[in-house]
């Protein structure tokens, strides 16, 4: 009985509490992926009509879609225009596409899209403290969603 308890102490007790932390880091990175990908859904409904507050307004939805998420979370939205081509896009880095007003000759006679790619990076306190691991208080996690801009 001894052994049992010491194996369930020592071994077992350790275990247990890095799953815990790292659930919740895989939590918190799923709520800040969702993140944004609301804030791409909504760029990519309102862009055409809200362009001047877009980065603004894209950043306020991210971070109203997940309760749980910190507020320092740092939403970057980034809009850019592709090519279509046999069911690929081509994404255009030159440069010649910062505006809706795209046209097929910018891409070659290919039709031309518009798209938001919403980046989202929030530093995160494990529910556990991970420092027992030898990692720092807060962990960033990563979130990111591309869509294509509504005509």
């Amino acid at each position: 009985m001894v052994e049992l308890a010491l194996v369930i102490a020592f071994i077992y007790m350790p275990i247990l509490v890095g799953v815990v932390g790292c659930a919740s880091l895989i939590y918190y990175a799923i709520e800040v992926s969702n993140a944004s990908h609301e804030g791409a859904t909504y760029a990519s409904q309102y862009f055409r009509t809200h362009s001047g507050t877009f980065p603004t307004n894209v950043a306020t939805v991210a971070q109203a879609a997940e309760a749980n998420v910190p507020s320092s979370m740092i939403v970057t939205p980034t809009v850019y225009c592709g090519c279509a081509a046999s069911g690929s896009t081509a994404q255009i880095t030159s440069g010649s596409c910062t505006s809706p007003a795209v046209t097929t000759a910018t891409c070659s006679g290919a039709t031309p899209l518009l798209f938001v790619t919403v980046n989202t990076k929030a530093n995160v306190a494990p529910w556990i403290s991970m420092k027992i691991m030898g990692l720092s208080a807060t962990l960033p996690v990563y979130g990111s969603a591309t869509f294509e801009l509504a005509p």
